[in-house]
């Protein structure tokens, strides 16, 4: 937390000290208000594989929203951790990583969303659409039952990460300061039966 000690002797000082505590206050709030949450996870065994179905919610902050419409993609790196309980620390089985990515094509007013990984484009003509599109993940193959020792407590550790580094370099310092492109999410622990 940041405190801003001003001489305040004059009306003049004290409304600008409070108005600039009123913006570091405001603005933290608003980065949490538009970041990234994994909702409906579900986990489940077909053909001896584990499977991830989950849902997610991309809320866009003004400032995102500008971007994107000026035609600059945003990226996104879904992280998905299988880990299994250890005594001191967990120990990574398998790692994966999804890369979607969206863009907005001025000219022609439509939203390209790309799923790096599968190598798989879609075309939508409404942001909420394309954001919807990307928000699902079905039938994921995470782990082979035959690899998962018997007695051992295993479980999934989920992130929405919002790339920075993928903004234009002016773009880039900004971002970082500023806690409207904060649209990450937190880690989501959901355990994996065994």
């Amino acid at each position: 937390m940041v405190f801003i000690m001003l001489n305040c002797s004059n009306n003049k000082y004290k409304t600008l000290s409070l108005i600039v505590i009123f913006s570091l206050f405001s603005t933290a709030t608003w980065g949490k208000q538009f970041s990234s949450t994994i909702q409906n996870i579900d986990i489940k065994l077909n053909n001896s594989w584990y499977q991830l179905n989950a849902d997610l919610v991309y809320k866009l902050s003004p400032t995102a929203k500008e971007a994107l419409q000026k035609g600059i993609p945003l990226t996104w790196h879904l992280l998905v951790n299988v880990k299994q309980k250890g005594l001191f620390w967990d120990e990574s089985v398998q790692a994966f990583e999804i890369t979607c990515r969206i863009k907005k094509n001025t000219l022609l007013n439509l939203y390209q969303v790309t799923k790096v990984n599968k190598g798989k484009t879609e075309i939508f003509s409404t942001l909420k659409a394309a954001l919807n599109f990307m928000s699902k993940v079905r039938s994921f193959q995470l782990l082979k039952k035959q690899s998962m020792q018997a007695g051992q407590h295993y479980f999934v550790a989920i992130k929405v990460l919002f790339n920075r580094e993928a903004l234009p370099i002016p773009l880039r310092p900004l971002s970082y300061f500023n806690s409207e492109w904060a649209l990450s999410s937190p880690w989501v622990l959901w355990p994996l039966q065994n």
